[in-house]
């Protein structure tokens, strides 16, 4: 229960709906109310940060290294504390991943540091990885129609607003998260990445923001 609330109020981001606004965090009261009344400054800070580090090592500790990575980034512990991200750890039942085959066709999710990204470029090896679960998708079925079984290696977080469509063509092709060091966890997700709100106050004390269109 403990870490459940220390993830709760630490993943928050500050400024979000109902939390403190600007470089004021606030502090947690005991009833798990957000004070905004009292700015962290850079010596609170510190203390907030060993918090969240705390929560980290408990949630490693009770449910095992695979969830560190999912556990760091809902603690903010690289935007607000600087922390260098867990290394990458062996899967849930306590074994390291097995290795890929080399004729892995790869994807990774675009983030912001990789720019525009010229699709001809990317060839689904290791060094130059597909941008899209699309492009993978249709790389596995050329090889599968030559009787292979495809294994795609994704990572990083792909934002879906429409479904991958998977039909027959795909029942030898298998779907993993890469093995590679350092490579970021897989994602798929329907959800909306929010950037550049701008929040107002409204009644009550709470803010809002309008949300982009889908």
């Amino acid at each position: 229960m403990l870490l459940h609330l220390l993830t709760l109020a630490l993943g928050s981001a500050p400024n979000s709906p109902g939390h403190c606004v600007g470089t004021d965090l606030g502090h947690f009261m005991p009833d798990g109310s957000l004070n905004c009344g009292t700015c962290i400054g850079r010596e609170d800070m510190a203390t907030d940060c060993a918090w969240r580090k705390l929560a980290l090592d408990m949630a490693t500790a009770k449910l095992g290294a695979h969830v560190g990575g999912s556990v760091y980034d809902a603690l903010q512990l690289q935007g607000l504390c600087k922390t260098p991200p867990p290394p990458p750890s062996a899967s849930s039942d306590g074994h390291q991943p097995l290795p890929l085959p080399v004729d892995t066709i790869y994807a990774r999710a675009p983030s912001a540091k990789d720019g525009v990204r010229a699709a001809a470029t990317a060839d689904g090896s290791a060094a130059r990885p597909f941008a899209t679960l699309e492009a993978a998708r249709d790389a596995a079925r050329a090889r599968n129609g030559r009787g292979a079984t495809t294994t795609i290696a994704l990572s990083g977080v792909f934002h879906r607003r429409a479904p991958l469509n998977l039909t027959r063509e795909d029942g030898s092709t298998r779907w993993t998260a890469s093995a590679q060091p350092g490579a970021a966890p897989a994602v798929i997700s329907g959800a909306v990445p929010l950037k550049n709100l701008r929040w107002a106050p409204s009644a009550m004390g709470v803010f809002v923001a309008t949300l982009p269109e889908r």
